[in-house]
């Protein structure tokens, strides 16, 4: 499945995906990051349930992603709730791939990524989602967690 590039002016200003970035981008911080501790769940109560939270672990030259959360919309539209999960579980390896790649780019640039896509899961492929791919820092200057916001393409939330 390939991940399609979405500028986010293209985007309802009512999905979730574009309601995070404008946070996201509202507390960054000097370094162009987001840093964990100016994250308020409280802040975002109808975007959480689309939210994957993801720590960078494992050796820094070939890093591992463990899934913190995965927000209850997240676990309807993938039907597998990943909290507690590295990611490529439960993902074609190709799709995996393509999953690290965009991460990694992310966290090397610290600019986000959204894409539209169909779910890599045999029997979801007709799910078109808008994902939303962000940098977030426990130091403020290492990127070390990733914020994903994925949703199917017509949600939209209310003012958060």
């Amino acid at each position: 499945m390939v991940l399609n590039p979405v500028p986010l002016d293209a985007l309802d200003p009512k999905h979730p995906v574009a309601v995070y970035a404008h946070y996201h981008k509202a507390k960054q911080g000097m370094e162009d990051v987001l840093l964990k501790d100016n994250f308020d769940p409280i802040d975002l109560p109808r975007v959480i349930p689309w939210m994957l939270i993801l720590d960078k672990i494992g050796r820094p030259e070939h890093p591992d992603f463990l899934y913190r959360l995965a927000g209850t919309g997240c676990r309807e539209i993938f039907g597998i709730d990943y909290t507690g999960k590295l990611l490529g579980d439960d993902l074609p390896p190709a799709a995996a791939d393509e999953r690290r790649e965009e991460i990694l780019g992310v966290m090397e640039s610290k600019a986000p990524s959204i894409t539209r896509t169909e779910i890599p899961l045999a029997g979801r492929e007709f799910i078109t989602i808008i994902r939303g791919v962000f940098a977030v820092s426990s130091s403020g200057k290492a990127v070390d967690r990733i914020h994903i916001i994925i949703a199917p393409e017509d949600q939209r939330v209310g003012n958060t």
